[in-house]
């Protein structure tokens, strides 16, 4: 999101060995739209945690909510993970490229755990910490 293409490429490397290079490509060229739609739409620069550490930012823990809202059909948590990243004006053009991840997700039968709302909120109305372990 920032342009560090690290992250990037460590998506590549675990893609390619789960999947297959043809399977990693399209996984990975869904992500990139992904990210490159959150980064210009997002109500402020978007972090994310140094590569190989073992916590997820706030940031991260929202783009996960809302990828595994959609992928267990749970609309309070991809609604309040959309309404942290972005601006209203622009929850529909996120809303579209995220589930454009999450199809192709499914569609190669890779999924994330649910998450639910109320562990979303929990996080984010938890002012102790900015990191999750």
């Amino acid at each position: 999101i920032s342009g560090d293409h690290s992250h990037l490429e460590n998506a590549w490397k675990i893609y390619s060995a789960c999947l297959g290079k043809d399977e990693a490509r399209l996984a990975l060229n869904t992500l990139t739209e992904f990210t490159q739609t959150l980064g210009r739409c997002a109500t402020c620069t978007l972090k994310t945690s140094p590569p190989h550490c073992r916590s997820i930012c706030r940031d991260e823990i929202l783009i996960l909510g809302l990828l595994s809202g959609l992928l267990h059909d749970e609309k309070s948590a991809v609604t309040l993970c959309l309404d942290g990243l972005v601006c209203p004006m622009r929850h529909d053009e996120v809303l579209l490229a995220a589930e454009s991840l999450s199809t192709t997700l499914r569609a190669l039968n890779e999924t994330l755990l649910p998450i639910p709302a109320r562990t979303i909120k929990a996080i984010l109305t938890d002012n102790s910490t900015s990191t999750l372990q």
